[in-house]
């Protein structure tokens, strides 16, 4: 539990939510049927001007949905469109996205469902209701899935991308990290090489990359992943009897941390997960009258 609490004092708020991405253009796509959702929490943040009357502020609205079919993972949703009660667009089209990215889990009790948290603009006071939340929810059927890519000598070659036929025809890269590769100005050139955090301010790359290192003393592997074809879902560690014992995966732009459950359970093997066309099953969602806070 120590090894946990520091993990997760160690890691930006960012590393433990769901990641967000920019909608892109796409071509339609036809959803024939609906699932069931329910709202399980909503949190509103306002920031409000010098006026005190022009604000900015941001709802979000975890979501519970009923499984398409046994054992599905969610692997994305989207926002379609959202009003609250006086016909304001809620819509945040940066963040309409969120990928469904697996956490720091505190207890491994079954859920009645598959939860996803979704990203609002918050309206005017005035309102004290969301009208009706719409959206696609995309999932993976386990029985159509592609078979993921299992890497034992993932360690033979730190710091570049490790070679396998199968993540070359997918269009994906990962590169095993260790503590040598992954010092303050190396890990810095890598990445940018990669294609990764380009964008993110130098302060807070040393505020994000410098605590990070002191996970290695958890017995920590981190890898970075460029996904070009979004092909990517996730990457797991297995130990030497094939049993999962990584206990967190977290990533910021690319860059994933796996750690077992104890240090001395070393990851013997890598697990990555890939997409497949094939076993997606899409469904529409649509949810109204949500109280706002």
């Amino acid at each position: 539990m120590k090894r946990l609490m520091l993990l997760v004092f160690l890691l930006p708020t960012g590393f433990l939510m769901s990641q967000e991405k920019v909608v892109a253009e796409k071509p339609a796509v036809v959803v024939e049927q609906e699932i069931k959702a329910r709202v399980v929490s909503i949190y509103e943040t306002r920031r409000f001007g010098e006026d005190d009357v022009s604000f900015t502020g941001d709802v979000r609205v975890k979501l519970l949905f009923e499984a398409p079919v046994e054992g599905a993972e969610l692997l994305s949703t989207e926002v379609i469109s959202a009003t609250d009660a006086k016909g304001t667009n809620l819509l945040n089209p940066r963040r309409a996205i969120t990928e469904a990215r697996e956490r720091l889990a505190f207890q491994s009790s079954p859920k009645p469902g598959i939860e996803s948290d979704i990203n609002l603009k918050a309206g005017p006071r005035e309102a004290e209701s969301i009208a009706e939340i719409t959206g696609i929810a995309v999932f993976q059927d386990p029985a159509k899935a592609m078979k993921p890519v299992d890497i034992s000598d993932y360690k033979k070659t730190p710091g570049e991308f490790i070679p396998n036929e199968v993540l070359e025809k997918a269009g994906l890269s990962v590169a095993y990290l260790d503590e040598e590769t992954f010092d303050d100005k190396g890990a810095k050139i890598l990445m940018k090489s990669m294609g990764m955090l380009d964008d993110v301010p130098e302060e807070m790359r040393k505020s994000t990359l410098g605590p990070m290192k002191m996970v290695f003393g958890l017995g920590a592997s981190l890898f970075v992943v460029k996904d070009p074809n979004d092909i990517f879902i996730k990457i797991e560690g297995l130990d030497a009897d094939g049993e999962k014992c990584a206990m967190a995966q977290s990533s910021l732009r690319g860059l994933w941390i796996l750690t077992p459950s104890e240090k001395e359970n070393a990851i013997a093997t890598v697990r990555i997960h890939l997409k497949s066309t094939e076993a997606e099953i899409r469904r529409r969602f649509s949810i109204k009258d949500v109280k706002l806070p």
